[in-house]
C-alpha cells in the first residue's frame, strides 16, 4: 500500500494487533489514493490489517471508495470473530459491523463481493479492485486453525495428513474464487484492458507454525523469518496487454515495486521517497530488472534480530528465529533425498545458525548456487560480507 520498506513505516518489528492504538502513519500515501488522482474507482475486499483504532486509519479514509472485510490480521472463517486480548466480531461493510454472515465461508463471501463490484462497475471509469483473501491464513485457535467446507475437504481424501488435507481444500476454494472473478471480468467485457496480479505477502507458515501446514520445501525457513522460505513468494500476472505470455520470470522484484508499477501504468507518478521501482518494462519487454538489491528488514533485537539484505546474487542475514530449518510436508517420504537439483545436495547435518554459530554474527549465501541456504560463505568472501553489512537507511 505504501511502496515503502518496513523500516520506513515503523513496521519492522511486527504486526498491528487488534488492541493496538496505532496504524500505518497518516503521513503515508496509499496506493488507492494515487489512483484516485487518476480518476479510478477503488474497492477493497477481505483483509486490511493496517490499523483501525481511529476511523482515519480505516480503508475508506485511505483511498478506497468501499470496503468489505475484516480490519485485523485473522479471524474465524465461519463466524468472523477474532480472538486476541478480547474476542469479538471483525467483519465490516465500510465502517459498519456485519452480523448477518454467521455460518458463511469467508472465501465465498469475498469472491461474491468482488463479483458484485465488477458487475455494478461503470466501465466509463477505470477500476482498482484490491481482493485480499483470508485464505490460507490461520484462524483463531489451534483446534480450528485451518477451515474449509467439508465437501471441499473430501475432494482431497488421498492426502493422509488431516491438516494438509484441509489446507489443500482452502487453496482449491480460493482458486475456484479467482476463476469466478476472471469470469466476472470477462462477462463485463473488461478483460482487454485489465491487469490481474496474484501475489503472496510472505512465504508459507510450514510444519505447524501458527498451527498451519503450508509448504516451502526445499527452501529454508517459514513465514516471519528472512530465509528464502519466508520471503520468496510465488505469483502470476495475467493481461491481454502483454506482448508475450506463458513465460516464467525470475527477475528480482519486491513487494514495494507494485505501487510504482501500478501507479505509472495508470498515468500517475510517485515521489522519490518510495522504495519501490517500476517493473512494467521488465514484465512487458523482458528487460533486466532495475533492482539490484532488496532490503528485507532491519530489526536489531538483542535476542531475536531479524535483518537481511540481498545485493545482486548475494544475501547477508542475521536471523534469530528457531524456525531456521527445512520443513518437508509430513507425508513426503525421505525428504532429504527429494531435494531439487538446484539445492545441490542434502540438508547439512550441522546447520549454521545465522546468529550464534559464526564468528561474524551473520551468514552470507550466494543464491544462484545455493537458493536453499545450505552453505554459509561469509568466511570465504570477507570483502563481500563487509560491503553488504546491513546498516540503517
Amino acid at each position: 500500500m505504501t511502496g515503502r520498506y518496513p523500516i520506513h513505516t515503523g513496521m519492522q518489528k511486527g504486526v498491528i494487533k487488534a488492541g493496538h492504538s496505532w496504524g500505518v502513519g497518516l503521513n503515508e500515501t496509499f496506493l488507492p489514493q494515487y489512483l484516485k488522482e487518476q480518476g479510478y474507482t477503488t474497492h477493497a475486499v477481505g483483509k486490511w490489517h493496517l490499523g483501525f483504532y481511529a476511523k482515519e486509519y480505516t480503508p475508506r479514509y485511505r483511498g478506497f471508495d468501499s470496503f468489505y472485510g475484516y480490519f485485523d490480521g485473522k479471524s474465524d472463517y465461519w463466524d468472523h470473530s477474532n480472538q486476541e486480548t478480547y474476542w469479538g466480531l471483525d467483519l465490516h461493510d465500510n465502517e459498519k459491523p456485519v452480523y448477518t454472515q454467521w455460518g458463511n465461508y469467508s472465501t465465498e463471501m469475498y469472491t461474491a463481493e468482488a463479483e458484485g463490484r465488477i458487475r455494478d462497475h461503470n466501465t466509463s471509469d477505470p477500476m482498482f479492485l484490491y481482493l485480499a483473501y483470508q485464505a490460507v491464513h490461520s484462524a483463531n485457535t489451534k483446534q480450528a486453525a485451518l477451515q474449509a467446507p467439508q465437501k471441499w475437504i473430501d475432494k482431497f481424501n488421498h492426502i493422509k495428513h488431516p491438516q494438509r488435507r484441509i489446507f489443500a481444500a482452502m487453496v482449491a476454494y480460493m482458486d475456484y474464487g479467482i476463476g469466478r472473478v476472471y469470469d466476472a471480468l470477462k462477462k463485463k467485457n473488461m478483460l482487454s484492458n485489465t491487469i490481474i496480479i496474484f501475489t503472496t505477502d510472505n512465504g508459507g507458515p510450514a510444519n505447524g507454525f501458527d498451527f498451519n501446514w503450508a509448504n516451502n520445501f526445499p527452501l529454508r525457513g517459514v513465514k516471519r523469518t528472512l530465509y528464502e522460505g519466508g520471503v520468496r513468494g510465488a505469483g502470476f500476472i495475467y493481461s491481454e496487454l502483454f506482448k508475450e505470455t506463458g513465460r516464467i520470470s525470475k527477475d528480482l522484484i519486491h513487494v514495494t515495486d507494485w505501487l510504482p508499477t501500478i501507479v505509472n501504468l495508470a498515468g500517475g507518478s510517485v515521489p522519490n521517497h518510495v522504495d519501490g521501482v517500476d517493473q512494467w518494462n521488465t514484465l512487458q519487454n523482458k528487460v533486466e530488472s532495475p533492482r539490484t538489491e532488496v532490503l528485507l528488514n532491519i530489526y536489531d533485537s538483542l535476542h531475536k534480530p531479524s535483518s537481511a539484505l540481498i545485493m545482486n546474487s548475494w544475501k547477508i542475514i542475521t536471523e534469530g528465529s528457531v524456525w531456521d530449518r527445512w520443513y518437508a510436508p509430513p507425508d513426503v517420504k525421505e525428504p532429504h533425498a527429494n531435494l531439487t537439483v538446484k539445492c545441490k545436495g542434502n540438508i547439512p547435518t550441522n546447520v549454521t545458525n545465522c546468529l550464534t554459530d559464526t564468528t561474524n554474527g551473520f551468514c552470507l549465501f550466494y543464491l544462484p548456487d545455493d537458493p536453499c541456504e545450505f552453505n554459509n560463505v561469509a568466511d570465504k568472501f570477507p570483502v563481500i560480507s563487509q560491503a553488504s553489512t546491513i546498516k540503517p537507511i
